[in-house]
């Protein structure tokens, strides 16, 4: 991916051979939100007001009337391209598997993207992406020293904000057909009402990963930083598959925003610093992972997850087991479990009668962002359902209690001691609701049926159950007995010989 925090940027905004126009009505309605908003945070915080003026944005960005045909049929042409190229990767989740479910779907406090747009329930935070929006946009960018870099452009737009406004819904204009054909279901807002809903919601999460980023940034008494667990929820929305915007979006807006100073990391950096304590597996192959490309937020975490080694297809003709038993059963045949040190949560592997397991860490989203990755990868991907595989594999193995103690006293899961019932229930549902297609397990659980087959590993197991070993007490209570039926015996022959004297 590229370095987009330290890439130059040439801004032109009178060029007349692409599409350049914008839309007025939505800037003016953009410009006033940000002015009421702005308003209400400087009377709330005793601050000023920044006012953003573009009543001269038809002159700059007015377009000849002469290259309108040809314009017009550019953007036609360019628009049936992305029609035919353009594969959806947003979904909202169909009804036969949200019934009942809604709460694993659904955003508790946010809502990104047009799925849940409007949603009354989510509208608490809506005056907060304004308020992020405005802080973002009014930012005095830092230098950018290298090749190409227009000082005097920079300098205009740090002078005036509302250049950044102008240029950020250019970009999104521009991109606006291609970002629409990501959604599966027919998208109904207007243009100047999709455009603002990226602009906004794309601008807030930029400002929201620099503020976590960069505590600098952050203002006194923001309710995000400032109340405990709201974090957490927030990133358990952002990993929903109908809470999500195209990424190419997020880093257009990203390349035209200005950065602050004290930013030095792409996109994709900031992203994997606010996911962080949900991202399992080595950090360091994780964090190489997580800034290459992917469709959405939840992909970039999917990709970051997918194992490190090819898929092993069974050797045998018979059809493979497509299952396992539980922890504890496995253990009873002789199998053992360890941590496995990997490079990614889904290398497990099992060789020698040891089944190695990454470490889970279970957390408030776990069960949120495994939900939304099987129902991603079952819309999506028609090939190997790698998450899926694993969700399903942990769901065969814990059954009970006591499969979570015993893959967490084997340090093959963690945070696991208070959370017995969620952690139990949770893969207990995936088992018993999930297909899986075509996993990516299949030699392993091929491997683990014919090592428990194996005559000696269950005699000797059974033989270490049921005989009694010499030094145990049950021997010791044998022994007496005996002894006490050889006296008596001894003593009614020694008795019935006297009487017969």
């Amino acid at each position: 991916m590229e370095d987009h925090a330290g890439e130059s940027i040439s801004i032109d905004i009178t060029h007349s051979n692409e599409t350049n126009h914008i839309n007025e009505t939505i800037v003016s309605s953009i410009r006033e939100e940000m002015d009421d908003t702005n308003r209400s945070e400087a009377r709330a915080h005793g601050g000023e007001c920044i006012s953003i003026d573009i009543t001269n944005s038809n002159e700059t960005h007015h377009t000849g009337e002469t290259h309108h045909t040809s314009e017009t049929l550019v953007s036609y042409i360019k628009e049936k391209m992305e029609d035919l190229s353009s594969i959806a990767f947003i979904f909202k989740v169909p009804e036969e598997i949200r019934q009942g479910k809604e709460s694993r779907y659904t955003p508790n406090k946010i809502s990104i993207g047009p799925s849940h747009y409007k949603d009354p329930a989510l509208k608490t935070l809506e005056d907060h992406k304004w308020m992020y929006l405005n802080a973002l946009v009014s930012r005095k960018p830092k230098p950018k020293p290298e090749a190409g870099w227009d000082n005097k452009a920079v300098q205009a737009r740090a002078l005036n904000p509302e250049e950044n406004l102008v240029v950020c819904v250019k970009a999104l204009k521009e991109m606006e057909h291609r970002a629409r054909k990501c959604y599966k279901e027919n998208i109904d807002l207007t243009s100047d009402q999709f455009v603002q809903m990226m602009l906004v919601d794309g601008c807030f999460i930029i400002e929201l990963f620099l503020r976590y980023s960069i505590k600098a940034l952050r203002r006194p008494n923001d309710p995000i930083f400032a109340t405990p667990n709201f974090l957490s929820e927030l990133r358990c929305d952002f990993i929903l598959l109908e809470n999500q915007i195209p990424l190419f979006v997020l880093h257009d807006l990203f390349k035209a925003v200005p950065i602050p100073e004290q930013c030095t990391q792409t996109f994709n950096e900031l992203a994997f610093r606010f996911f962080t304590n949900i991202l399992p597996g080595d950090r360091q192959v994780v964090k190489e992972k997580f800034c290459q490309e992917g469709y959405h937020l939840l992909d970039l975490i999917r990709h970051c997850m997918l194992p490190t080694f090819p898929k092993e297809l069974p050797i045998k003709r018979e059809p493979p087991p497509k299952q396992l038993e539980s922890a504890t059963k496995l253990r009873k045949w002789g199998i053992k479990f360890k941590s496995a040190r990997a490079k990614s949560l889904l290398d497990v592997k099992f060789a020698n009668g040891v089944l190695a397991i990454p470490l889970l860490k279970y957390h408030s989203c776990l069960e949120k962002l495994l939900w939304n990755l099987i129902v991603f990868e079952r819309l999506h991907f028609d090939d190997t359902q790698y998450i899926t595989s694993y969700a399903f594999l942990m769901g065969c193995l814990i059954n009970a209690h006591n499969d979570v103690k015993l893959l967490g006293q084997q340090e093959i899961l963690s945070n696991f001691k208070e959370k017995k019932d969620e952690i139990a229930n949770l893969f207990g549902k995936i088992k018993e609701e999930v297909r899986v297609k075509d996993s990516y397990y299949l030699r392993l659980y091929e491997q683990v049926n014919d090592y428990r087959r194996i005559p000696r590993v269950g005699w000797k197991k059974s033989q270490r159950d049921q005989v009694v070993q010499p030094s145990s007490p049950k021997w010791y209570i044998i022994a007496i007995l005996l002894l006490l039926l050889t006296f008596v015996g001894t003593f009614f022959s020694v008795l019935s010989f006297c009487l017969h004297l």
